[in-house]
């Protein structure tokens, strides 16, 4: 592939596929290098991030795209949708559990409270540690970033290209649901953000929302309120936000999918068909 001239699913499959590869790399070298405590997150956390990085540095025509794509600023008679976006993205979150506590229920009856519970006021108290603060910098800064560029900006719009924009939004968010470890959190959020894409026609929204998002659901901010306590989990009246979030959800996410069918809102020059990426 000669990525000057690479189009479609090409470029999209080599982003994908580079953040995939850091995985096994960052476990070799936390193994080799014997990496504890902050180090070891730098690396198992990060390793992904600076690998895109480097290439899109390194890479003249994926730099200059990457600059193409945060070009684009955000519409002022968009940001109140931006807003509402990152708000729905939240409520999307906090009825992703309440969803995914009635999954457990179904499969595991009585047993479900064990797969549920979570020792909140230890992940507040490691969150202030050297290893929660790095997590915490790079969830909220760079990592965002790289996701947005990369499944959003390079992925989405090669998808698009070969098969429109409800089977792209689809196959972009379930590979962003692969890459986390709560499927389809990620995958909701993903099609939320998706949706923000098209209607305002700026990554630099996507990356605002997904940075404040992540930052919002630190531990000691509303991360320690994702999880109902452990002694709270089988009262109906804790999971009121929840179940309140995922009736919302519900019918919000289809809403603004349907919302998002014409791009004509705010178009924007790198998500247009118009060939390869330049030399």
């Amino acid at each position: 592939m000669r990525i000057g001239q690479a189009t479609g699913l090409q470029i999209a499959f080599f982003a994908f596929a580079v953040m995939l590869l850091a995985a096994p790399l960052s476990s070799a070298a936390v193994r080799v290098l014997a990496l504890e405590g902050t180090l070891l997150t730098l690396v198992q956390k990060g390793a992904h991030f600076y690998l895109a990085c480097m290439l899109i540095v390194a890479i003249p025509p994926m730099r200059r795209a990457v600059g193409e794509m945060l070009r684009a600023p955000i519409p002022r008679s968009m940001r109140i949708e931006v807003v509402a976006a990152w708000l729905l993205k939240l409520a999307a979150a906090f009825g992703g559990i309440a969803a995914l506590a009635v999954w457990f229920l179904a499969l595991d009856g009585p047993a479900w409270v064990e797969r549920m519970i979570r020792d909140v006021d230890r992940q507040v108290a490691n969150a202030y540690t050297g290893p929660g603060l790095v997590f915490l910098l790079l969830s909220s800064t760079i990592g965002p970033l790289i996701e947005e560029i990369v499944f959003r900006g390079f992925i989405y719009r090669a998808f698009e290209r070969q098969w429109g924009w409800v089977a792209s939004l689809v196959a972009t968010s379930a590979l962003f649901g692969i890459y986390h470890p709560h499927f389809w959190s990620a995958f909701t959020g993903s099609v939320i953000l998706i949706c923000l894409l098209r209607r305002t026609g700026s990554l630099r929204a996507l990356v605002l929302v997904h940075m404040s998002f992540n930052l919002l659901l630190w531990p000691p901010l509303l991360g320690q309120h994702l999880f109902p306590r452990a002694f709270a989990l089988t009262d109906p009246s804790s999971w009121i936000l929840h179940g309140t979030c995922l009736a919302l959800a519900v019918i919000a996410v289809p809403t603004y999918v349907y919302m998002s069918r014409d791009r004509n809102v705010a178009p924007t020059v790198f998500l247009e068909p118009n060939g390869a990426l330049q030399k």
